[in-house]
């Protein structure tokens, strides 16, 4: 991520095989602000670990997608997160980045965080198939 300390770096990467999530990555010193943003709005999720990638970055799993797309949050939910947060933020620079596509904070609004994020259901549904097909899993 950013070593900018006038940029704030929020990433959104695809979670794991079927567990309907995705992974929300920014800087710890934000973790209690964003955790917190993420109860206010309904949105199931915890804390992980990666010991491969940078050890400043925290990562958060939310609950997004499948079933918890259709309950309280879903992806209109944590794109409010985002813009909560941006906003709470005001002269700070922010850096959207999902799937390499990347839109800079000022001047945006909560519809094109959202426009991202509609995309990436049918990704993570692509990323299972490929990976159940690869492990020899049957979907029936």
């Amino acid at each position: 991520m950013s070593t900018d300390k006038e940029v704030v770096p929020i990433l959104v990467t695809l979670g794991h095989l079927g567990d309907d999530s995705l992974q929300l990555r920014f800087p710890s010193e934000h973790s209690d602000e964003i955790l917190k943003l993420l109860d206010e709005h309904g949105i199931d999720h915890n804390t992980a670990m990666e010991h491969s990638y940078d050890p400043t970055d925290w990562i958060e799993v939310v609950k997004v997608l499948g079933i918890a797309a259709g309950s309280a949050g879903g992806l209109h939910g944590l794109a409010k997160v985002i813009t909560a947060f941006v906003r709470r933020h005001d002269g700070k620079r922010f850096i959207f980045t999902k799937d390499g596509e990347s839109v800079d904070a000022q001047g945006y609004s909560q519809r094109t965080v959202e426009a991202m994020l509609q995309k990436m259901p049918q990704e993570q549904a692509d990323l299972d198939a490929a990976t159940r097909r690869a492990m020899g899993i049957d979907d029936a």
